[in-house]
């Protein structure tokens, strides 16, 4: 059975420090990420599309705003947290934080000047969000299939693929 308890401050800390430092957008609009951590001592604590997860992000539905007082909500898998060094944890939040954007709405300027936009806000003026899908998936395998196929099997297309976006999103580095 997974359990949850709120993130020790020092975690939430360094999740505001990481979108401080890598999602300004985020930062301006001043979007409140509420962080839990999730223990199951049975096996994954946290999935994302059904499979094992160390970490999953979501934009918290209007009416839990209220309650909340947040605007997403972090789940990290805590026996995956702990067994992180600190370079892997600060990529961990980054990856998630990268989830969320900042929903946008048109603002009318003077006839033939072109639109400008401006964060879209609910009743409560806080910051709307949306989810961002990840720019790559490797997709789900199975085995069997790269036994009977080896090199062939989509399983290995498919990872082949994203290794090289991700190696060149690598050579980016600044």
């Amino acid at each position: 059975m997974t359990t949850y308890s709120i993130a020790d401050p020092d975690i939430i800390q360094q999740v505001g420090n990481v979108m401080q430092a890598h999602h300004t957008p985020l930062s301006s609009a001043e979007v409140r990420v509420g962080v839990l951590m999730a223990y199951n001592p049975d096996g994954a604590a946290v999935k994302a599309g059904g499979y094992p997860a160390r970490a999953s992000i979501r934009v918290v539905p209007h009416k839990d705003r209220v309650t909340k007082g947040y605007d997403a909500e972090m789940v990290i898998d805590l026996m995956e947290w702990e067994s992180m060094r600190a370079e892997h944890r600060e990529a961990l939040i980054d990856h998630e934080l990268m989830h969320l954007e900042l929903k946008m709405k048109k603002v009318k300027g003077p006839k033939g000047s072109p639109p400008d936009y401006t964060i879209d806000r609910d009743d409560q003026g806080r910051p709307k969000l949306k989810m961002r899908k990840g720019d790559w998936n490797a997709g789900d395998g199975f085995r069997e299939v790269v036994a009977r196929h080896g090199d062939y099997a989509p399983e290995f297309e498919n990872l082949t693929r994203a290794r090289s976006m991700a190696e060149a999103a690598k050579g980016e580095r600044s």
